[in-house]
């Protein structure tokens, strides 16, 4: 792992961050097509969960970075950080993910995260990390009891998928 004592990033099981994500992240789901999963640890306890991985259409960083193939950039499906973590902590971490990247993926040549604007989240963290801003776009999102859900979702249960994968 990366950092130090009081912030320290490394590797975790699938299915911690799974757990982690569901649990305490604001949308409650996590990225199945995520690989690599990552606690943000302050001492030895568990403040934070990162999950890495393809963007929900792998072959769409072709369209932001010419020439990208599959495994030449990564997306940061995920962030959660507990609420008692200082200022800056969620950047630092960032930072820490990033070296980790470069040591475990190589190959790995850019990274791309997204914002949700619809919770109030402007990309600040983002920003604060040093990525570049390259604009909006617009989704469309259904409710279904109580749940929102995205346009893939509904593509995936008309292919024969289960609700919600």
């Amino acid at each position: 792992g990366y950092g130090s004592r009081e912030l320290r990033v490394e590797t975790i099981s699938c299915w911690l961050a799974r757990l982690v994500i569901v649990n305490k992240h604001y949308s409650h789901r996590f990225v199945n097509n995520s690989y690599l999963h990552l606690g943000i640890f302050s001492g030895r306890e568990l403040v934070g969960v990162m999950q890495w991985g393809y963007a929900l259409n792998p072959n769409s960083g072709a369209r932001v970075v010419t020439g990208t193939q599959n495994r030449e950039y990564m997306e940061l499906n995920r962030l959660w950080l507990h609420d008692c973590m200082p200022r800056n902590s969620e950047s630092r971490a960032i930072s820490y993910a990033l070296k980790l990247i470069r040591q475990l993926y190589p190959q790995v040549q850019w990274v791309q995260s997204f914002a949700d604007e619809r919770c109030g989240c402007l990309g600040v963290v983002y920003q604060a990390s040093n990525f570049d801003y390259v604009g909006s776009h617009e989704s469309i999102f259904y409710e279904l009891d109580g749940e929102w859900y995205h346009e893939i979702c509904r593509n995936a249960i008309k292919r024969g998928g289960q609700r919600g994968e």
